[in-house]
């Protein structure tokens, strides 16, 4: 079943349990999930002074738990509150959403806050630009409770993070899970050993980029296939067949990387774009853009979603586990098993939760 707590952000403390009248929230893989929560004020017993802190932005973060193991974590963001009703809505954002307001130097510390960073694998750049962005005790309001299982590993790449670029953490860490063979990034809430909101730092290795999970298995042409609303999209608006990315310099001085797909007479027209990456000079990461960008949009985004009960998968489930999914006689889907990579979750009130997935 489902249940809500109300956490201290930067300490993880639980400052009181409460239920919403309505809820809705999803959970993003390599991105930040949003939340919507309404809570009815007149008849829970708290004062003005607690319900101001309870909703404070930032200050507080909404734990969605099921069967007591947390689902969702988002930061409070902003709230719409009616004095009609006394019902607040609190709107809310998973934590990658605080690295946009992140840098790898803090408030006076500018002079000296150029970052390089060699000779780590793209996990280790990852896990080094998460540390400067959330740990060191740059101020007391610096800190969060993220948990990694290293803070550092070695590898082939490098990266300049010049102070005067002002590049914040999540610019960075998308730069690195974009490139080629980027790894994918999560960032998982759970409680920790003493009972406090902590995030586990996920991130894909250089043999096994995309992350993964507990496996499912749907047979969605069974009777009682256990699954409903399954819905298939598909996304041609983004799909290229060349880019040349954008880097450092002017005119004839200006880097640049490109690739592209095979041209085939009777094949898809060429669809050339640019990318701008103006901080950048390595042709090399500009060209390993360019094949990431063209590997990614060469085809439609094809997602299928799906619903199914909440006790079938929520205990375990975590973006990035695998479904395998059998059609037959569909209409548009090919007949047999289909095997699927999880891009996150979507939950509300009731007792279903809807799972995004791709072709893994």
């Amino acid at each position: 079943m489902w249940s809500f707590w109300i956490c201290d952000t930067q300490t993880g403390v639980k400052q009181l349990r409460m239920w919403p009248s309505a809820s809705r929230a999803t959970r993003k893989l390599n991105g930040a999930g949003t939340g919507s929560h309404t809570f009815q004020l007149r008849r829970d017993g708290l004062t003005r002074a607690q319900h101001q802190d309870l909703f404070s932005e930032w200050r507080r973060t909404i734990v969605v738990c099921w069967n007591g193991r947390p689902v969702y974590a988002g930061l409070i963001t902003g709230s719409d509150y009616s004095t009609e009703t006394g019902a607040i809505t609190v709107d809310t954002a998973e934590l990658r959403t605080i690295l946009t307001r992140r840098f790898p130097f803090g408030i006076g510390t500018y002079v000296g806050g150029t970052l390089i960073i060699p000779n780590r694998s793209l996990r280790g750049l990852v896990y080094q630009l998460v540390f400067y962005g959330t740990q060191g005790a740059r101020s007391p309001v610096w800190n969060l409770p993220i948990i990694a299982p290293t803070w550092d590993e070695a590898g082939d790449q490098s990266r300049n993070y010049f102070n005067y670029e002002f590049h914040t953490i999540e610019a960075a860490i998308s730069e690195l899970q974009d490139v080629e063979g980027g790894p994918d990034i999560d960032f998982a809430p759970r409680w920790s050993s003493t009972g406090t909101l902590e995030w586990e730092l996920r991130v894909g290795s250089a043999a096994v980029p995309r992350l993964g999970g507990p496996a499912f298995e749907f047979n969605i042409t069974a009777a009682k296939s256990g699954t409903f609303n399954v819905r298939l999209r598909s996304n041609g608006s983004k799909m290229v067949t060349g880019v040349f990315t954008v880097g450092k310099g002017s005119e004839a001085d200006m880097r640049h990387g490109e690739d592209a797909t095979l041209a085939v007479a009777g094949g898809i027209p060429s669809l050339d774009v640019t990318r701008q990456m103006k901080d950048q000079d390595d042709v090399g990461i500009l060209d390993a853009h360019s094949r990431s960008e063209v590997a990614t949009y060469k085809a439609p985004t094809k997602q299928l979603s799906f619903s199914v009960s909440a006790a079938d998968v929520m205990d375990t489930a975590l973006p990035g586990s695998t479904y395998r999914l059998y059609f037959k006689g569909d209409e548009m889907i090919d007949d047999g098993w289909q095997l699927m990579w999880s891009l996150g979750y979507s939950i509300d009130l009731s007792r279903n939760v809807t799972i995004d997935v791709q072709e893994a």
